[in-house]
């Protein structure tokens, strides 16, 4: 204490002392109260202002605080602290060529001073100058080495670089230094929630709620290692604290949005995201998450919705690859595939490591027919994540289209073992079985999928087929059923219902489901035929034939189409007609034996004798129950020759009367 007079204008500096001991207490307004008293008595103390200034700083009033410092700047100009000080708000205001011109000439006039450096480093780690930032936190580590905030400031510089295992080194200095400075748990939390070491992440961010119980930061933190760890029910109860504390915690609504679109509730998601916008009108993983959330939920509209939000994400960041992959995948729901692929190209551009917009791009080439291109993209997936079990699920996909079902088989044995919860590649593989007619295999495989994923409407949906195909027609309706419960836009179990309404010879509730199919989805080639079938069994033939047409105009490389308008053209003793139908049948596929045997029969009523025992002994060659299948349209060899007013050879009566 010095021996100057309290009286008159000199208790300026008594005013001062004691807004000093109120600032170290955090009583700030009562500091502000004596630092205005002091400025009040001797408006020329520069600390006064610069003082004052911090304590508006602390209060989050930085226009205050800025006009103090530039004060305290003025009427001295050498204050190197005034200079860190307003440094300080312009580095939080955004401002960084103004933070860093504050610090250079703060470290102009105190060189020393290891606070200046670690500010001017945390101002260019701020500009992505990670570089020079660690060059100043070792400088300020230099001039004070039991300086917490640079360790912690560095351990994060070398966090962005990549450097993890320094990074946690220096968190752990700074917390050997002072294990009550609470960011740096924080900061190693997030970096063990980033490892996945997500239990030592949670007992960091425990440390920090213990030395900071209203610190909405640390509960949205430990929230996101919830969420990691699949605790989402612990996560939300983590978010609704942290925006308890902080009604303004924009991240927060995100990041609990984030945990309900991944429970599927996608209006709460959205309505999380608003709000994370409402607070934060330039947030752009809030429009990126709520462009997901909205492409997911499927309403009417909500893919546009989700493309405007994919837009403004790119608006706002052009240089963000996610929402170009998002949005393409978007696009592609809409069956805008050019412009699906365009956006993939572009996010793969920016970030040619994107695994995942790889495999999206792979599956747009597959629906376009690509097949060679979507498995080279799909490989390039792999060779960036060797354990990326949904690129292999993908691959498996085109091989089996390719016919290669050793590749096939084993790549989505290779996903299930990577990840087996993958729903999705347990309903591919029991796909692939139920394709070749191995439905006991397949019928395991679905029953797996839904168990994984129980409203999971696409395995219900082939699960329905593959009890069709094993005559179970009332466990088929059942599942489509639920399929079309889960999903009532989904095109796919109307049909495969019709199918099995139709095979119980219930035609018109089979129909009905076609024309629903057709409705969901009017380029369903296979719903088509389906519906040709049904009118062909009721004697509907011209309804048959129209859309046997619509099929081979949607799927001309489908055998079985023209195979069966032959059908109906045999029936309807258009001859001529069937036979170029069984002939591009055979064409499309030599092995289709029923096309060689009904292609017997219209060479019967046309006479030519040969040309139906070649093909009738084809058929018998192949397999083919030539004479059952004769006896089924004919009833008996006499029964021909009686309608059709004819007389069979006797080698042809003789191969078609055999028992």
């Amino acid at each position: 204490m010095d021996n100057r007079s309290m009286d008159g204008d000199e208790r300026y500096y008594d005013h001062f002392q004691r807004g000093n001991v109120e600032l170290v207490n955090e009583r700030y307004n009562e500091a502000i109260v004596d630092y205005d008293k002091a400025i009040e008595l001797n408006p020329k103390y520069a600390p006064a202002h610069n003082f004052r200034g911090y304590v508006y700083d602390q209060k989050g009033e930085d226009e205050r605080a800025i006009r103090d410092y530039n004060k305290a700047i003025e009427l001295d100009p050498n204050y190197a602290d005034a200079y860190s000080n307003r440094g300080v708000i312009y580095e939080r205001k955004g401002e960084i060529g103004h933070a860093i011109d504050d610090f250079n000439r703060a470290i102009a006039l105190k060189p020393n001073s290891a606070e200046a450096y670690n500010f001017r480093g945390y101002a260019y780690s701020f500009k992505g100058e990670v570089g020079r930032a660690i060059q100043d936190f070792n400088t300020a580590i230099q001039l004070d080495s039991d300086y917490t905030e640079a360790y912690n400031n560095r351990g994060a510089a070398y966090w962005s670089k990549g450097e993890v295992e320094r990074a946690i080194q220096d968190f752990n200095t700074a917390i050997q230094l002072d294990p009550n400075y609470s960011m740096t748990y924080i900061n190693r939390g997030v970096l063990y929630t980033s490892k996945g070491q997500i239990y030592l992440a949670i007992e960091d961010f425990n440390k920090r709620i213990k030395l900071k119980p209203d610190d909405p930061l640390a509960y949205n933190y430990r929230g996101d290692a919830y969420r990691v760890k699949g605790e989402a029910a612990r996560a939300i109860e983590d978010y609704d604290k942290a925006v308890q504390l902080n009604p303004h915690y924009d991240t927060a609504y995100c990041n609990r949005g984030i945990i309900y679109e991944s429970q599927r509730d996608f209006d709460r998601a959205i309505k999380n995201y608003n709000k994370a916008i409402e607070l934060n009108p330039d947030y752009v993983g809030a429009y990126n998450n709520r462009g997901k959330a909205y492409s997911n939920r499927g309403h009417n509209g909500d893919i546009d919705l989700a493309i405007k939000d994919y837009n403004k994400a790119i608006e706002l960041n052009p240089n963000y690859a996610e929402p170009y992959n998002n949005r393409g995948g978007a696009y592609k729901k809409k069956g805008e595939v050019d412009h699906a692929i365009s956006d993939f190209n572009r996010a793969i551009q920016l970030n040619p490591d994107y695994a995942n917009a790889y495999i999206n791009r792979g599956i747009t080439y597959e629906s376009k027919g690509n097949f060679d291109l979507a498995i080279k993209d799909y490989n390039k997936a792999i060779e960036l994540k060797p354990n990326l079990a949904s690129a292999y699920g993908n691959r498996g996909l085109v091989y089996d289209i390719k016919g290669k079902i050793e590749h096939s088989i084993k790549d989505f044995n290779t996903a299930i073992e990577l990840k087996p919860d993958y729903a999705e590649v347990y309903n591919y593989r029991g796909f692939f079985f139920s394709n070749r007619g191995v439905f006991d295999l397949a019928i395991e495989d679905f029953d797996k999928a839904i168990e994984l994923k129980p409203d999971y409407a696409v395995a219900y949906s082939n699960r329905g087929s593959a009890y069709h195909n094993i005559g179970e027609f009332d466990f088929a309706i059942e599942d489509c059923s639920r399929a079309i419960e889960l999903k009532p836009d989904y095109a796919d179990p109307y049909s495969n219902r019709g199918i099995a309404y139709n095979s119980k010879g219930e035609v018109d509730l089979a129909i009905k489901d076609y024309n629903k199919a057709i409705q969901l989805k009017p380029d369903f080639a296979n719903a088509y035929y389906n519906r040709g079938i049904a009118y062909s069994s009721k004697g509907e033939n011209n309804r048959a034939i129209e859309d046997y047409d619509k099929a081979i105009e949607l799927n001309p490389t489908f055998s079985e189409t023209y195979n069966n308008r032959g059908n109906v053209y045999l029936h309807t003793s258009e001859y001529v007609r069937a036979i170029e139908d069984y002939d591009k049948a055979i064409q499309l596929n030599p092995s289709l034996d029923t096309a060689y045997q009904n292609r017997g029969e219209a060479w019967l009523h046309l006479g030519e004798w040969e040309k139906a025992k070649a093909d009738l002994h084809l058929a018998r060659s192949m397999g083919v129950d030539t004479v059952a299948a004769f006896q089924h349209d004919y009833k008996s060899v006499a029964e021909f020759e009686r309608k059709n007013d004819v007389k069979l050879p006797d080698d042809i009566t003789a191969m078609l009367a055999q028992e």
